[in-house]
């Protein structure tokens, strides 16, 4: 389940989970990723924030490279997931009403063109859906 997105300070969570690992432990952290052009990225942003008030900010890979970096972790492996969304599926797990479902359908449908915020939108037969990319990382403390 993807959390860094709806935290403060990613940096200090991530160090407390290194704190807390027993020897030889591992981190998997699964997230999902914004895309790394700063333009995209704002707009995944906005949408994510618009459909989820508890959203803050998607990192990108490069983000989270450093942030992994930073906090004294290596990554041992990583998987990469596209994962398909209905968006009527998407909002109906979080506590949207109609405006912010129709603002959300709106700005995701204007960003087809272009594929405006990285989420590769399609609408076909009426039934609107994207693309999240998610990663899971292997993290272990650096030796």
């Amino acid at each position: 389940m993807s959390t860094i997105s709806h935290l403060g300070d990613p940096a200090k969570a991530l160090a407390e989970m290194k704190r807390v690992l027993v020897p030889s432990g591992r981190i998997v952290l699964y997230e999902f990723v914004a895309p790394a052009l700063p333009e995209k990225a704002a707009l995944y942003n906005r949408i994510e924030l618009r459909r989820d008030p508890s959203h803050l900010r998607s990192l990108s890979v490069e983000d989270y490279r450093n942030l992994i970096r930073d906090c004294g972790l290596e990554d041992h492996g990583r998987v990469v997931n596209l994962l398909k969304r209905d968006f009527d599926t998407w909002m109906s797990v979080v506590d949207a009403d109609d405006q912010a479902r129709t603002e959300v359908r709106s700005l995701l449908l204007d960003s087809i063109k272009g594929d405006r915020a990285g989420l590769a939108p399609r609408l076909q037969n009426g039934v609107l859906s994207f693309t999240h990319t998610c990663v899971a990382w292997l993290l272990a403390p650096r030796s």
